[in-house]
């Protein structure tokens, strides 16, 4: 079994969080709590991460693996949910992160 922080926020640079633009949120299964920022370009349509300040990705209506294919930049840095990589114009496999 996974054994939880003590403190988990004392891991956290709370005021440089804040003054990044960032929020103080639970993320993921345990709930723990991240920094979260969200991106300027959230929702651009892209055929890679290089395009956005997140992560280019197909979050609904998946792909088949190797099909070119465009997806959208990440509304922002939380690491958890299910979603689809797209590099380069290629999708890659579908991930679940929890």
């Amino acid at each position: 079994m996974t054994e939880l922080p003590s403190n988990p926020l004392s891991k956290i640079d709370v005021h440089a969080c804040l003054d990044k633009g960032g929020v103080i949120k639970n993320v993921c299964m345990f709930g723990l709590p991240s920094c979260v920022q969200k991106y300027a370009d959230a929702g651009k349509i892209c055929s890679d991460s290089s395009d956005c300040a997140g992560e280019c990705r197909i979050e609904a209506g998946l792909v088949e693996v190797g099909a070119q294919a465009t997806g959208f930049c990440s509304i922002d840095s939380d690491p958890c949910g299910c979603f689809q990589l797209i590099v380069n114009g290629i999708a890659k496999h579908a991930v679940c992160a929890d």
